[in-house]
């Protein structure tokens, strides 16, 4: 039976349009592979480039700010007296490993970092083993028992400066009770978790998550950086954000003492940065 021209139309008319929505059906498929290569060649490259984590916004610290204290340690280093440190660390680290065993393996003094990660502490240990004055100890838990344990049988007594920076979080706050005591001064990194948690110190308003664009946080400022207290830890404390961070949070480095009034320290030619004082 003959198609009618009207019927022969409506077919090539059919046709057309399945064939359009194919092609888009193509297309819609091609871009969604050519944004997972692209998603892989990104990630790849951030990662070469040192970026710890890959998301948007891309931070200024590659490496989520893990080594937002480094600055600052360094400098609060050059202020203390240059013989006969001791310096206690809870929670090996990249930055601060190697910058505390430099200083006591030049000077007299004593270098003890603390850590419960076995394979990490194994790999720090293996990069600054060979540093004078340093001793790298593995402790299955980090708790005020346990460091209190190989103090005593290390004979300290006195500590120049302890940097607390280990995990879980918990095991901040065990180090910081029983450091707090027998240390001049006390360096805390990531601070503002406990306050913002209702564990110690108190959290007045909290901090802001303001990027400057979907792809870039950009430069921290300062009224978007809440405000906090210590003065329950501390007699004197200094709570420090970098300019740029690694995270929307800093992450912040809290200085503090009973014994030293760490704001005179941090007084003049300090590094750059938002620095939030004890009244």
């Amino acid at each position: 039976m003959p198609i009618s021209e009207k019927q022969g139309v409506g077919s090539s008319i059919l046709t057309l349009a399945t064939g359009f929505f194919n092609s888009i059906k193509i297309y819609k498929n091609e871009l969604k592979m050519l944004k997972k290569i692209l998603y892989i060649l990104t990630k790849k490259t951030l990662k070469k480039l040192g970026y710890f984590n890959f998301g948007f916004p891309l931070y200024a610290l590659r490496d989520s700010g893990m080594g937002s204290h480094k600055k600052y340690l360094k400098y609060l280093l050059s202020k203390l007296e240059k013989e006969n440190l001791t310096i206690i660390e809870v929670g090996s680290g990249n930055h601060s490993s190697k910058l505390f065993s430099r200083i006591t393996g030049s000077l007299s003094g004593n270098f003890i970092s603390l850590e419960n990660n076995l394979e990490w502490h194994l790999k720090v240990k293996s990069k600054y083993k060979y540093k004078k004055n340093s001793k790298f100890l593995h402790l299955k838990k980090l708790n005020k028992e346990n460091i209190k344990f190989e103090l005593e049988n290390l004979g300290i007594q006195q500590v120049t400066l302890s940097f607390i920076d280990s995990f879980p979080w918990e095991s901040r706050t065990e180090a910081l009770e029983l450091l707090k005591v027998n240390s001049e001064i006390v360096v805390i990194h990531d601070v503002d978790y406990f306050p913002h948690n209702s564990m110690w110190g108190e959290e007045i308003k909290p901090i802001k998550n303001k990027p400057k664009n979907k792809y870039f946080y950009g430069k921290l400022k300062v009224e978007n950086l809440g405000e906090r207290n210590y003065d329950s830890i501390f007699k004197y404390w200094v709570e420090i954000f970098p300019f740029y961070p690694g995270y929307f949070t800093g992450p912040p480095t809290l200085v503090g003492s009973n014994l030293v009034d760490v704001k005179k320290i941090f007084d003049v030619n300090k590094p750059n940065g938002h620095y939030f004082f004890n009244k």
